[in-house]
């Protein structure tokens, strides 16, 4: 006997029965002498009792099937859980090894350093995205809380492009180009403004140095390897005070704006 893996095979297999049944009572009918009474009420009941044996057979048959799929899909429920289990288990444990590596790793050591030195001058972390902009951003952020005027990432970045283009002599030398190693031409500088104008490029030091410049006033970088770093007029005041990270983002070294508790 074939295996029966479906419903579709088991009704398959009945309906094959049923037609079998019926080129036997096809057979039986025939065979009934005409006139005889008596041998055509026998035959009926007995394919009345074969039709209804087969019937029996069929939904014993098909309820049969469906216990053993309900109790098959019992049994995948429970492996599935079972292999749930084990797998939050082992995601549980990756996270926690994580953990560890994060409470003693780079970015762990940084941020309790920043942490330390933000809490002894009574000052915190105001995040900022780590999109590329994140410079701008902790600037504008700086400028709108010392009511200093406001000015958007995008006016930012356009003031620096033109304050670097407009100063190219004094701050080409501190730009190297990464393919030779040697100072940018003149068309990559041109393309280094550009991009600072158009696109969300990641700001540096010489960005810092030009912002100074455009908004006047000293930026300090606080940091977690020493001592916090000023650029610009030292005597000016108020500073813009930003933060530094090497470690904390996956996109890689990020500003923060820096705001009193």
């Amino acid at each position: 006997m074939a295996d029966l893996n479906t419903l579709e095979d088991v009704l398959s297999k009945h309906k094959k029965e049923k037609k079998e049944l019926l080129a036997t009572v096809q057979k039986m009918k025939h065979g009934i002498p005409k006139g005889d009474k008596k041998k055509k009420k026998d035959i009926t009941a007995e394919i009345a009792q074969m039709t209804a044996d087969l019937d029996l057979k069929h939904a014993e048959e098909v309820k049969n099937f469906n216990q053993k799929m309900f109790l098959w899909n019992q049994i995948l429920i429970q492996r599935k859980c079972c292999s749930t289990t084990k797998q939050e288990k082992e995601r549980e444990k990756a996270i926690a090894e994580q953990e560890i590596i994060n409470l003693t790793g780079n970015r762990s050591v940084e941020s309790a350093e920043i942490s330390k030195k933000l809490s002894a001058r009574g000052l915190t972390i105001h995040e900022v995205p780590s999109d590329g902009n994140c410079l701008y951003a902790a600037i504008e952020h700086q400028l709108s809380t010392l009511n200093l005027g406001r000015r958007s990432v995008e006016s930012l970045r356009e003031s620096t492009a033109n304050y670097l283009l407009a100063h190219k002599e004094d701050y080409l030398p501190f730009l190297s180009d990464s393919e030779t190693g040697g100072i940018l031409s003149d068309d990559k500088f041109f393309k280094y403004c550009e991009d600072i104008r158009t696109t969300s490029a990641w700001g540096g030091h010489v960005e810092i140095q030009a912002l100074t410049k455009i908004c006047c006033k000293p930026i300090e970088i606080i940091h977690a390897t020493g001592p916090s770093i000023i650029v610009g007029n030292e005597n000016k005041s108020p500073k813009l005070i930003i933060s530094y990270h090497r470690h904390a983002y996956g996109l890689g070294e990020h500003y923060n704006s820096v705001v009193s508790v």
